[in-house]
């Protein structure tokens, strides 16, 4: 199956994959492009008729309603689209530099690029959910007033944690992150 070029169809593909939807509770985690496609999957979820998650988590990603820069990646060459990852450091450098590999991922990660490039944010009635925001105190691509907007998101708590580091800062702080999302599930386990 080729990758989705388009959000609406990105969500579509992930709804197929979890219908019926459980009974039970669920949060969505996203970070960078996973970000806008969990609160546009919790959108769809709750379009659906489902109860929304009991927690959205966004990380290093502005909110939808900010336009955000405009590029075009999905339309550079594929040495540019490297040069692109490269530069970026999500990537890592062995693999940028095994050309069957990166033969192999290019269509997808273009794919993700196209996605986040054509996304147009809908305004619609907020998500109830709480919805927690991770940041990058040195991302040079999100800065902290653009993750504040998230709090537009939700008629539900918001908090922004603004960790150290770069856009990937969730590496380098894997158990610090898990340990903030956990915190939002105490008052959950208090109740059960």
């Amino acid at each position: 199956m080729p990758p989705a070029r388009r959000m609406e169809a990105l969500v579509d593909a992930l709804i197929e994959q979890i219908e019926p939807l459980p009974a039970m509770q669920f949060a969505l985690f996203g970070h960078s492009m996973g970000a806008l496609v969990a609160f546009e999957l919790a959108r769809a979820i709750r379009a659906r008729g489902f109860v929304e998650p009991v927690a959205l988590f966004v990380s290093a990603h502005h909110a939808p309603q900010f336009e955000g820069e405009r590029t075009a990646l999905h339309r550079l060459s594929d040495v540019d689209l490297r040069a692109e990852l490269r530069r970026l450091g999500g990537t890592p450098p062995e693999l940028l530099q095994n050309p069957a590999f990166m033969e192999l991922l290019l269509p997808t990660i273009r794919a993700d690029f196209e996605v986040c490039e054509t996304y147009g944010y809908v305004e619609r009635a907020p998500l109830e959910c709480p919805i927690l925001a991770f940041g990058g105190s040195e991302d040079a691509q999100v800065g902290e007033d653009e993750l504040r907007g998230w709090s537009e998101m939700t008629t539900g708590c918001f908090r922004l944690v603004m960790l150290r580091g770069g856009h990937f800062f969730i590496n380098e702080n894997r158990e610090t992150l898990l340990g903030e999302m956990d915190r939002c599930f105490a008052p959950l386990r208090a109740y059960r």
